[in-house]
């Protein structure tokens, strides 16, 4: 009998690990009906299944980030700002699917709006890092970080658009990738903060933590590799971006219904 207690508290723990049972049937039945609809008609089924992870990720990414607030009782600003994201990329891919090619000036709106959005939610996970923990002067410093590159960001298309030649130079530039290159670390590690702190409180479940954790490290791999390297790489548009970020919203989503479902069992005042 101790030996069976012992092995079904091994598998219990193991399978705090692992998405539910029904997440993982869902995703092997999407997996086959993805091939099987390329296998037949690629070219529609690439956009249909685009169009799908879409709008899927935008909409399970903000309800997600909505709920995981209310099940906190934080500030409701903060999921907001954590959706704030998911309604620029909807915008961005029904831009990109377009048969009209995107103006000079709509790069310029669409690149800025993406980068605040960005930034307001890396605030917004910052700020429930530290809602959920103890105030320290090392979130204030983040928040500066975030907020001068936020000047910077809408400053940069001002003055290149203005045909200054001091944008050009190594006295702009410089500053402005090194503040970029801090900024986007402070804002993926309060992505990852804010996953790994959620996902591991006493009934959360790990798996999304680090589902959301390996999405935003690769994340951060790429911006890191834009700013020092300068790579530049013709667009490529497949499947992999809308499915990864489907991914994280699927998380997202999960995160936020055990949250506002431990709520609810708490108490009309936790949950309210």
């Amino acid at each position: 009998m101790v030996v069976n207690r012992e092995i079904g508290e091994i598998f219990k723990r193991a399978a705090a690990w692992l998405p539910p049972l029904s997440y993982l049937i869902a995703v092997t039945m999407l997996a086959g009906l993805v091939a099987g609809s390329m296998a037949v008609d690629p070219g529609l089924a690439f956009i249909s299944w685009y169009w799908a992870f879409a709008i899927a990720g935008c909409l399970l990414g903000i309800f997600g980030a909505l709920r995981i607030a209310l099940g906190l009782g934080a500030p409701r600003w903060i999921g907001a700002a954590l959706a704030l994201p998911c309604h620029l990329w909807l915008v961005n891919v029904v831009k990109l699917i377009g048969d009209q090619p995107l103006s000079s000036m709509e790069r310029i709106v669409f690149g800025l709006a993406a980068q605040l959005a960005f930034l307001a939610a890396a605030a917004g996970a910052l700020r429930l890092v530290e809602w959920l923990s103890k105030p320290r002067f090392i979130f204030r410093v983040g928040y500066w970080f975030l907020a001068v590159f936020a000047v910077l960001a809408c400053v940069d298309p001002a003055v290149s658009a203005a045909g200054w030649t001091f944008a050009r130079t190594p006295y702009w530039l410089m500053p402005f990738q090194a503040v970029r290159a801090a900024a986007t670390l402070v804002a993926c590690g309060a992505f990852i903060g804010a996953a790994l702190v959620l996902s591991l409180r006493r009934g959360g479940e790990p798996w999304t933590g680090v589902v959301l954790s390996l999405i935003v490290a690769h994340m951060l791999y790429d911006a890191m590799r834009l700013t020092f390297v300068l790579e530049v790489h013709e667009r490529v548009v497949s499947l992999w971006g809308p499915a990864t970020m489907l991914v994280a919203a699927i998380a997202v989503w999960r995160i936020g219904t055990v949250l506002h479902a431990g709520a609810v069992a708490s108490g009309p005042s936790l949950a309210s």
